[in-house]
C-alpha cells in the first residue's frame, strides 16, 4: 500500500469517525433531554396529545390526524399522510418534554401547510440521504479491505458519499432549528408555553429536538439501527 493511499485511508477513517461520533452525540443529547425534561411538568396542564390537538385546531389544521409511534425519538409529522406520529408516552404525559414535542410536530405541519422552502427541501433530500448513508459502509470496506480497482472505487466513492450525507444532515439541522423556533412561537401565541422553569424546559427540549436532525443518518441506515 502506497504512502498516498495510506494518507487517504487515514483521512477517510477520521472523517468516518466524525460522521459516527456527531450523530451519536446528537442522539445521546436527545435521550438526556427526554429523560430530564419529562420530569418537569408543563404549566398548561395539557398532555402531549391535547396540546397537539389544540394547536392543530387553532391553526386550522383539524384535518391532520394524531397517531402513536413506538419510539419516542422517532415522532414525526408525515406530510404525505397528513398524520402526526406521537409515542404513547408523549401523548399521555403532561411534562414540558411532551408539550415541546407536540408543538414541534405541529410546527412541522404548519411549515408544510405554508409550503416552507426549507421544510419541503428536507423531504426532497430524504432519498439522497438514505442512499448515501447505506452505500457508505460498503464503500469504506472496499477502500480498506479490497485491493486493486475496487479499492480505487471505494476511495473515490466514500468521500463523495460522506460529503453528501453530511451536507444533507446539516441542511436538515437548519430546517429543524426553524421548526423549533416556530414551535416555541406557537406555544407562546396560544398561551401554552407557561413561564419560568417550565418555559425554559420547553425551550431546551426544543433545542435538543432540533439537534436530533444530526442523528438522521443513524436512523436511515439499514445496516445498523440504534434503539430510540
Amino acid at each position: 500500500m502506497g504512502y498516498f493511499t495510506l494518507r487517504i485511508l487515514l483521512l477517510a477513517a477520521l472523517a468516518a469517525g466524525a460522521a459516527i461520533a456527531i450523530p451519536w452525540g446528537a442522539l445521546l443529547a436527545a435521550r438526556r433531554s427526554r429523560a430530564r425534561h419529562s420530569a418537569i411538568p408543563g404549566d398548561s396542564g395539557h398532555t402531549g396529545a391535547q396540546t397537539a390537538g389544540l394547536l392543530l385546531h387553532r391553526e386550522r389544521l383539524g384535518a391532520i390526524t394524531i397517531g402513536t409511534e413506538s419510539a419516542p425519538l422517532k415522532e414525526v409529522y408525515d406530510p404525505h399522510a397528513g398524520h402526526l406520529r406521537m409515542s404513547e408516552e408523549t401523548a399521555r404525559s403532561r411534562s414540558a418534554y411532551a408539550v415541546a414535542t407536540a408543538a414541534f410536530l405541529v410546527a412541522q405541519a404548519t411549515l408544510h401547510a405554508d409550503r416552507d422552502r426549507d421544510f419541503e427541501s428536507a423531504h426532497r433530500r430524504a432519498p439522497a440521504l438514505y442512499l448515501a448513508v447505506n452505500l457508505l459502509p460498503p464503500a469504506l470496506l472496499l477502500a480498506i479491505l479490497v485491493p486493486g480497482e475496487a479499492r480505487a472505487l471505494g476511495l473515490v466513492a466514500a468521500p463523495v458519499l460522506l460529503a453528501l450525507a453530511g451536507s444533507c444532515a446539516l441542511l436538515d439541522l437548519s430546517a429543524a432549528r426553524l421548526t423549533s423556533r416556530r414551535a416555541l412561537a406557537l406555544l407562546d401565541r396560544h398561551g401554552l408555553s407557561g413561564s419560568g422553569s417550565a418555559r425554559e424546559a420547553i425551550q431546551k427540549a426544543l433545542t435538543a429536538r432540533a439537534a436530533l436532525a444530526l442523528a438522521t443518518p443513524l436512523t436511515r441506515c439499514f445496516w445498523f439501527q440504534p434503539a430510540l
